[in-house]
């Protein structure tokens, strides 16, 4: 989905000279050869120094932030699935871990102990020290770990796409 040269020249020309800045010194490898070269000569027709000197200056003021926002958004965009599936299944380890700090019972070694959310899937103690790992409650913890992590991923999937994000996932190389 490349868009021809005059369009490219368009969107550059309009850009203010703090992103042509950005463009150029601090996210370069993320823009195609032909834009920056545009950028380059954009910043030249504007008598602003592109040469090394300016690149030891410091941008200016909330150019970089602005960039690794945008960048961090648009990652997230991307990943947004991934992101929530990732989220689901670490608390889900949180709450098996919380269950696991909470299962001791204090002043009696002859009750059994367990542990596991949503289902108690380990068991240990008692007089004689049993231990035993509840396979079938095991295995059904792990399946509705992944059940709500893929719901909580299309969750976050669709509601960034609600909320405006970018259309087409190839939205920087458009630049």
């Amino acid at each position: 989905m490349d868009i021809n040269l005059d369009e490219l020249t368009e969107r550059i020309s309009g850009l203010p000279d703090d992103e042509l800045f950005v463009i150029v010194h601090s996210d370069s490898a993320h823009y195609r050869p032909e834009a920056l070269i545009y950028a380059k000569a954009e910043i030249n027709a504007r008598g602003i120094s592109c040469g090394p000197m300016e690149a030891t200056r410091p941008p200016l003021p909330f150019s970089q932030l602005r960039a690794f926002c945008n960048r961090l958004v648009k990652a997230i965009w991307l990943k947004a699935f991934h992101v929530g599936f990732l989220i689901s299944l670490l608390l889900f380890m949180w709450a098996n871990h919380n269950s696991y700090i909470h299962s001791h019972v204090i002043g009696c070694d002859d009750f059994l102990e367990y542990w596991g959310f949503p289902f108690e899937m380990y068991q240990t103690g008692g007089f004689a020290g049993i231990t035993v790992v509840l396979w079938p409650r095991f295995i059904g913890n792990i399946v509705i770990a992944a059940c709500a992590g893929v719901l909580i991923g299309w969750i976050f999937k669709v509601v960034l796409r609600q909320m405006g994000a970018p259309s087409h996932p190839s939205f920087k190389s458009q630049i």
